[in-house]
């Protein structure tokens, strides 16, 4: 009889944790699903590996993220710690927003939701790239990119 409760609970169990997709990067694990693409997703792993590695090259905790996207929004769910939030200003998350928007998704729309380690969001960063960027108009021609 417990064999045929774990068998009917298993699909539980597996619905209750899609994440989506994974792609990773070192300790950067990031989940995608909802009209994100692997490429998306690897080149996001990416981008926190460096970002992260630049900036504290000793930790080697692990980090995860999800993205997802509706419409022309990509949505961008960051595990975070409550307790350690405090001495983080804003600006650092509309930062990454900008970062990511920039470097994955051609300037689209990203919102940062801060989630515990089930990706439950607790805290929502919406999009603000004008008020974030003090580079100045961005001018492109094929791969070369100038702010003036």
């Amino acid at each position: 009889m417990k064999k045929y409760i774990l068998l009917l609970l298993a699909p539980l169990m597996v619905a209750c944790s899609d994440y989506g997709s994974k792609a990773t990067a070192d300790n950067i694990e990031v989940f995608y699903k909802d009209g994100i693409s692997k490429e998306q997703a690897e080149k996001t792993a990416l981008l926190f590996d460096q970002l992260l590695n630049a900036s504290n090259p000793d930790d080697k905790g692990k980090k995860s993220f999800q993205l997802q996207k509706t419409g022309d929004t990509v949505l961008l769910k960051m595990v975070a710690d409550k307790a350690k939030l405090s001495s983080v200003a804003d600006d650092a998350f509309y930062a990454i927003t900008t970062v990511v928007s920039d470097s994955v998704f051609a300037g689209a729309v990203v919102n940062l939701t801060l989630t515990d380690n089930k990706f439950k969001g607790f805290k929502e960063n919406a999009f603000r790239k004008n008020q974030v960027s003090s580079w100045g108009e961005k001018h492109e021609s094929g791969l070369v990119a100038v702010y003036d």
